[in-house]
């Protein structure tokens, strides 16, 4: 009764340890959805509403565009999903190795009795790291985590950045075509007023074609920007990260007013820029792989606690055992070795990292001051005595003291410089964008 007692127990633990899970566990997998990242960087439940990948309500601001790329953008996604799964890993990390149940038959005899004058045994074997593995273990798994973390942010500062190039070419060009639409309303005037000139017999032939010309050459520059400014909103799409995203009429301000900050401050931020915050994220957890490296040179300890039937003599009895591998020839000196030289190559990318920054931020700094410095000149000097010749140059003409000939050439030139001054405003913002990355986080 004892020794069947005995292997019910067994057979009933590896059974329930064993089984095949129930039905409703064996179903399809269900499929890993990131949690939405807010603009101020927390999550939001996988679960919480979404919006439609069609026209965004109203009008599109540059936080409205970075709060659809971090929903979108697969980029964000692919970040997101790998410090879940570096939550999962942190999660398992420290954990004890489960026990085994064990349950036998030993020195049963071939002739007689086999079962009658066996011994029976029933216990547990556990396997007990030592050396500090698990804590060690689960401190590697919580600064993997922290280190996917400052990746998320590495990649939501990146996408950014690409979404804010292709908002700000995408709003110059929609001022653009404002710029192109009233020089074709000027032509049309002037074609308008040409014609009644040569009517009233005060304009030749000549001039009314050499009107003609001056409108059908804005028209297709019109049209041209308007081809551009489509690009340029499939570019801003992508960059959002859904091209399927329809388009929006956009709000915001080329000409906002900026300072430029000292380069020697922004310089001593670098350590704060979310690129560096990474690769020191990286030393630390090749640190602490390399601490779990030399941990697991001390081999586990398995400990074993039996109960023991003793039939031939039906008496009861216990065994306790412990289990040392003795490290001769696996000491983990190959996982060392590696850990070693992922922890010098970290180490290396850091300095790699700042040396890129240094040179970024001491480009975008200097485009941001050529750009501001032209973006100046434009303004306050060039466009308003531009509009002071343009509107000479008209008042003449319709005064009958200057030709047709005359205007054109003011009006082209009038055109092109307001389109050099948007040009320069978007310069502004792109430069700005590449030198924000470097600014203090309010």
């Amino acid at each position: 009764m004892t020794r069947t007692l005995i292997l019910s127990f067994a057979v009933a633990a590896l059974a329930d340890g064993c089984s095949t899970p129930r039905a409703v566990e064996t179903a399809t997998p269900r499929q890993f959805s990131p949690p939405a990242v807010e603009p101020s960087g927390g999550a939001v439940p996988a679960d919480a509403p979404r919006p439609a990948q069609a026209e965004p309500p109203g009008p599109l601001t540059l936080r409205r565009a970075f709060e659809l790329a971090d929903r979108f953008h697969p980029e964000v996604a692919v970040a997101m999903a790998q410090l879940e799964a570096a939550r999962g890993r942190s999660q398992q990390a420290g954990l004890l190795p489960n026990p085994s149940v064990v349950g036998r038959m030993e020195s049963a005899p071939i002739e007689g009795r086999t079962t009658g004058d066996a011994e029976y045994v029933a216990g547990i074997t556990q396997r007990l790291p030592i050396g500090g593995r698990l804590s060690t273990a689960s401190r590697a798994g919580r600064l993997e985590e922290e280190r996917f973390e400052r990746e998320l942010a590495a990649r939501r500062f990146q996408v950014h950045r690409r979404v804010q190039g292709a908002f700000a070419a995408a709003l110059y060009l929609d001022e653009a075509i404002k710029v192109e639409t009233r020089a074709v309303r000027i032509a049309e005037s002037g074609l308008g007023a040409t014609n009644a000139r040569l009517a009233a017999g005060d304009a030749l032939e000549e001039d009314v074609a050499r009107a003609e010309i001056d409108l059908e050459r804005a028209r297709l520059e019109l049209e041209r920007a308007q081809s551009l400014r489509e690009q340029a909103q499939a570019e801003l799409r992508a960059a959002i990260g859904s091209p399927s995203l329809a388009s929006a009429p956009l709000e915001g301000a080329l000409d906002a007013a900026l300072e430029l900050p000292a380069l020697e401050s922004l310089s001593a931020r670098l350590v704060n820029h979310p690129l560096m915050a990474a690769a020191e994220a990286s030393v630390a957890v090749q640190n602490a792989r390399l601490d779990l490296a030399e941990a697991q040179r001390i081999p586990d300890v398995n400990l074993d606690l039996f109960y023991r039937r003793l039939e031939i003599s039906h008496t009861d009895a216990f065994d306790v055992g412990i289990a040392i591998p003795i490290p001769l020839f696996d000491r983990n000196r190959g996982g060392i070795r590696e850990a070693q030289a992922a922890l010098a190559a970290a180490t290396a990318q850091v300095r790699s990292t700042r040396n890129e920054l240094e040179r970024d931020l001491r480009q975008a700094h200097a485009r941001l001051a050529s750009a501001l410095a032209d973006s100046r000149v434009l303004h306050e000097v060039i466009l308003p005595r531009a509009e002071i010749v343009l509107r000479a140059s008209e008042a003449r003409h319709a005064a009958g003291d200057a030709s047709l000939g005359d205007v054109l050439p003011v009006r082209r030139e009038h055109t092109a410089i307001r389109l050099a001054h948007l040009e320069s405003l978007r310069q502004v913002m792109e430069a700005w964008t590449a030198l924000s990355a470097f600014l203090p986080r309010e």
